[in-house]
């Protein structure tokens, strides 16, 4: 494309030329290839010159951080970006570029994923205690058949609307546990058009991914196989109204009107509030999220209902988290903070959750990349161990990318709690300390690019 276009051009300016340079333009009858040849050389480099080019660079890192904020509006940074800051030019990716779908196409995206997890504790149930994804031990697990069906609106490109389906089966369609049965394989589902308003405003309307929490769903767009405390207590997804908006090339916000947390058959309808304002350059990303409104009417991850006050109306709950992430050559350093306070409607106090992770993961080559991740977690109000208690897991990770499309995850895990929570042995019994060693599958195809 390029040499045509650069013919193209060139033919254009010898015909301006024409009358000017009536002898330089025109072809001489006897000319030789190679003269013809060289004369379109000089005149490209005299086309170069006068629109002021420069020899176009290939880029000594390619950190495939998608240009999001500066092809806005788009929702903020997804969570998932972290772990694509890692990825280095020479990485035999799973995600093929997006200039290769046409404006206004439909994708059709395919996500299968499946682990073995090996409990240190043999729990007679096979459950990894708090575990979110990975939650069965010393079995094969199938955890994840997604299937993403999406057009992306463009309006740079002539394609102002759009929507996105994801669906999803297998073990992980029972989580969220509210989702009501009549959407349960259905992750997110929702319309979005860019309305010609200064910069472009996107609007939203449906069922989306909450900006809250650094980890998602999808294993081949995260930094680590496992998910930490973190995700059993954020929102997945909400249903409502979403606007988002470019400052700048560097800077977004959001704003969405919804129904509340993972809202099930018992939610108590609109009136809750998510704002999300993202910040990114070439290097480094942060995003800042915050959440009021209805607390979420579920269980808790470990089956049964939590029985807290918050499970009545009235009840609200805040939510701040912030994460970011800043690469330096072949490492990527990330971080998230999460802050969580229910406060039920009548006089008893306010339940309390706070917690932070770090991760620090190298590329190690082109299909080989090593991670380490710490996670701390505050469960004052027992919101989703059922008692006050502290816990902590570090985890060592090695991703490795077969080829297009497929890539396996190894992750050795150690966790700890201030008291007996992780569930061992025939009878259950509680234990402080939980090891787990799992091995993961992803296989991944589709013309959507990475993050998803």
């Amino acid at each position: 494309m390029r040499i045509l276009e650069g013919v193209g051009s060139t033919l254009i300016v010898m015909l301006a030329l024409t009358p000017l340079h009536s002898q330089e333009a025109t072809l001489r009858p006897n000319e030789s290839q190679a003269q013809l040849l060289e004369r379109i050389e000089r005149l490209e480099e005299r086309i170069a010159l006068l629109e002021g080019k420069a020899a176009p660079q290939t880029p000594a890192l390619n950190l495939s951080v998608p240009d999001t904020l500066a092809t806005m509006p788009t929702p903020p940074i997804s969570p998932s970006i972290a772990g694509e800051l890692s990825r280095a030019k020479d990485t035999v990716a799973i995600e093929p570029d997006a200039s290769a779908i046409a404006p206004g196409e439909i994708t059709f995206n395919f996500n299968f994923e499946g682990y073995y997890s090996f409990n240190s504790l043999h729990p007679a149930n096979h459950q990894n205690t708090l575990r979110v994804y990975d939650s069965r031990s010393n079995t094969l697990s199938l955890s994840e058949v997604g299937v993403v069906i999406e057009r992306t609106p463009e309006p740079e490109r002539g394609a102002r609307a759009g929507f996105r389906l994801d669906l999803l089966f297998g073990q992980l369609d029972d989580f969220p546990f509210a989702r009501p049965m009549q959407n349960k394989n259905v992750l997110q589902a929702y319309g979005s058009y860019v309305a010609p308003v200064g910069k472009g405003l996107q609007v939203d309307f449906g069922q989306f991914f909450s900006p809250v929490g650094l980890e998602s769903f999808y294993t081949a767009d995260q930094i680590a196989l496992s998910r930490g405390y973190i995700l059993d207590l954020v929102p997945i997804y909400h249903v409502g109204l979403r606007t988002t908006y470019p400052m700048t090339k560097s800077l977004s916000v959001q704003y969405s009107l919804v129904n509340g947390i993972n809202e099930g058959p018992e939610g108590k309808g609109l009136g809750s509030h998510v704002a999300a304002v993202a910040l990114h350059h070439p290097t480094w990303m942060t995003q800042f999220n915050y959440y009021y409104g209805q607390p979420d009417f579920s269980t808790s991850s470990t089956g049964s209902s939590t029985g807290h006050p918050i499970n009545q109306l009235g009840a609200k709950a805040q939510i701040a988290n912030a994460y970011g992430a800043v690469t330096h050559g072949a490492y990527t350093l990330t971080s998230e903070f999460f802050f969580y306070t229910a406060k039920p409607s009548t006089d008893a106090r306010a339940l309390r959750a706070t917690a932070g992770s770090v991760y620090l993961s190298h590329q190690i080559s082109g299909r080989w990349i090593g991670a380490l991740r710490f996670e701390h977690f505050n469960d004052a109000g027992g919101m989703i161990s059922g008692s006050p208690r502290t816990l902590n897991g570090i985890s060592a990770v090695a991703t490795y990318v077969i080829t297009h499309g497929f890539q396996t995850k190894l992750e050795y895990r150690h966790d700890w709690a201030s008291t007996p929570v992780f569930q061992s042995g025939p009878l259950l019994v509680p234990s402080s300390n939980l090891d787990t060693a799992t091995l993961g599958l992803n296989w991944r195809f589709g013309k959507k690019p990475a993050p998803w």
